[in-house]
Order: C-alpha cells, then sequence, then structure tokens
C-alpha cells in the first residue's frame, strides 16, 4: 500500500531508488563508453535487483527497471556470442605498427560442396569447421581475424604472454596442427555423408598495421600490410600441393632451423617490388586429437572409416 507521500519512510525510500539508479547509470555508462571501443572486451554489467521496500510507487518503478536492466543485458550477451572471434588489440591499445607472423587459411576448392549441399547444410559446415579453427588458433597462441565464411587469419606476436621470438614457430606448427586437425574434421564429415574440406595455408612475416577502422556501423578492427598480402598470396599457391602449406623465406629465417623446411626453387611470390623466395614445411603435422570438440560439433557417434575425393 503507498504510503504518505509527505511522509520521512516515502522520502527515505525515494532517495534510496534515486542513488542506487545513479550507481545504474554510471555502470551503464562505463559499459557504452567499453563498448564503443570494442564490444568484446567490454565487462557486461551486472545488476543486483532493487529491493522492494513496501512504498508501492517506489517499489513499481524499481521492479520495472530491474526488468529492464535484465532483459538488456540478455540482448548484450546474445549480441555478443555473435562476435566469435577474439579481439586482435586490447580495449585500451591504440593503433600500431607491429611485426607479426600472419598466417592465412583458405577453402580453395568449395564446388561441390555448393553443388551438393542446400545453403543451410553449406553453413553448417563452415560453422564446424570455424569452431574448429578457432580452437587449434587458440591452442598455438594466434588471435583469428575471420574475413569470409571459409577464409580467416591468423595472427601470432600480438598476445601479451606470448614470445614475439617464438611467432613464426608458433604460426608454422599451428599451420600443421590446422592441417591434422582438417584431417580428422573430414573423418566426421563422412560419416554424416558429408563433403570433405581441403585447406590452403600461407604464412610469412614482416610489419603490419594493426588497428580500428570506425564506420557507420561502428567500430571494427583490423589488420594490413605486406604480412597480410603475402600470407594471402602464399595460400592460394600453396592448393598445388600435396601438403597445402607454404612459407616464406622470413618466416623461415625466424625458425633458425627448429623445423625442417625446403626451398622450392621454381616459385616465387612478389611484394613490394621484391621476389620473396618460398619454403616447403616438410616437417609431418603433429597428431593432435580434437575428437572431443568434434564429437559435440557433428550429430554422430562413431567416426567410420574410408576416403572420398577432395573437390578437384
Amino acid at each position: 500500500m503507498s504510503g504518505d507521500q509527505s511522509g520521512p519512510e516515502y522520502r527515505e525510500s525515494l532517495m534510496r531508488l534515486i542513488r542506487r539508479l545513479a550507481e545504474v547509470a554510471r555502470t551503464l555508462k562505463r559499459f557504452d563508453e567499453e563498448s564503443a571501443q570494442d564490444p568484446r572486451s567490454a565487462t557486461l554489467p551486472q545488476f543486483d535487483g532493487l529491493t522492494p521496500n513496501g512504498t508501492r510507487e517506489v517499489d513499481t518503478v524499481a521492479n520495472t527497471i530491474s526488468v529492464t536492466l535484465n532483459v538488456t543485458r540478455r540482448y548484450a550477451e546474445r549480441l555478443r556470442a555473435t562476435l566469435t572471434d577474439g579481439p586482435l588489440m586490447e580495449r585500451n591499445e591504440k593503433n600500431m605498427v607491429r611485426r607479426v607472423t600472419v598466417l592465412a587459411c583458405d577453402l580453395p576448392r568449395v564446388r561441390n560442396l555448393v553443388q551438393q549441399s542446400d545453403p543451410d547444410s553449406a553453413f553448417e559446415t563452415f560453422s564446424r569447421y570455424a569452431a574448429l579453427s578457432e580452437r587449434v588458433v587458440e591452442d598455438n597462441g594466434g588471435k583469428l581475424h575471420r574475413l569470409t565464411p571459409t577464409t580467416f587469419l591468423a595472427i601470432f606476436g600480438l598476445r601479451a604472454d606470448s614470445d614475439y621470438s617464438n611467432a613464426a614457430h608458433d604460426a608454422v606448427q599451428c599451420g600443421l596442427r590446422l592441417l591434422s586437425a582438417i584431417d580428422q574434421f573430414n573423418t566426421w564429415q563422412r560419416q554424416i555423408e558429408g563433403v570433405p574440406l581441403r585447406a590452403s595455408i600461407g604464412v610469412h612475416t614482416g610489419s603490419a598495421l594493426i588497428g580500428r577502422i570506425c564506420g557507420d556501423g561502428g567500430v571494427t578492427q583490423g589488420v594490413a600490410g605486406e604480412p597480410v598480402r603475402v600470407a594471402t598470396g602464399l595460400s592460394a599457391l600453396a592448393d598445388s600441393g600435396i601438403r597445402p602449406l607454404l612459407i616464406s623465406g622470413e618466416t623461415a629465417n625466424e625458425l633458425a632451423g627448429r623445423l625442417e623446411t625446403r626451398l622450392c626453387d621454381d616459385v616465387t611470390i612478389a611484394s613490394d617490388g621484391d621476389d620473396l623466395t618460398v619454403y616447403r614445411v616438410d616437417s609431418m603435422p603433429p597428431h593432435v586429437d580434437y575428437g572431443t570438440l568434434l564429437d559435440e560439433l557433428f550429430p554422430c557417434e562413431e567416426p567410420t572409416d574410408g576416403e572420398e575425393p577432395f573437390d578437384r
């Protein structure tokens, strides 16, 4: 029941509500500022309920605001769930030039997938491939930057807890493990009579621009420069190889003999007016078991044996 609006209890109840709303406003302001910089890293606000105090008018306002805040928080969580890629930059970092190693990975042969699958099935395949590739990149210390449903970059040497001297090694190891993981992926694909995928990978080391791009649609993060162009070009060249992974001479030098590489005498790649040497990686892909993740991604219990040809 409503109290006497001129009485001290009513006024105290109203003042508590006003103070609580002021705290909520400050929290929302901080969230707005953080999400304007990077919606992925902004801390989602958590609000305690506004405690009813028996004053009808004040309690009605408090309950309405509590419902509104909870709906807003859940909506923000759903939006964030669509932003699967981790940020290239921390929220307080400025645009930068950084020496990094870039891995470019593409699915160059998807004709059969397009021809043999309905759109929902094709994009389900892309979604499973995306989840797998994200896990492999994360496990190897890279930051993933998706370009298309079939193409992504993985940037090495950006993470605060990583040693840059290992960036090239981590990137090439990631490439080898991606090849191993996709072999396992195709085993699960065959069980559901899906089309197998073939990835091609290129890796290059150099200085890149990393920063935020502002537009009418908001702020996104991006990476540009020679490492991106060369890694993407190497990825296209790699598709013709038995083991579709090529690296630049710059990356091979960074490896310092820690992995087996072989110079491709008949292949170079152009970059900023120069022809760069190209190397194949002769080290065998290590076996990494992604069966648990694949079991979660595929609606099947046991993988089956047998092989199917890649899309030609």
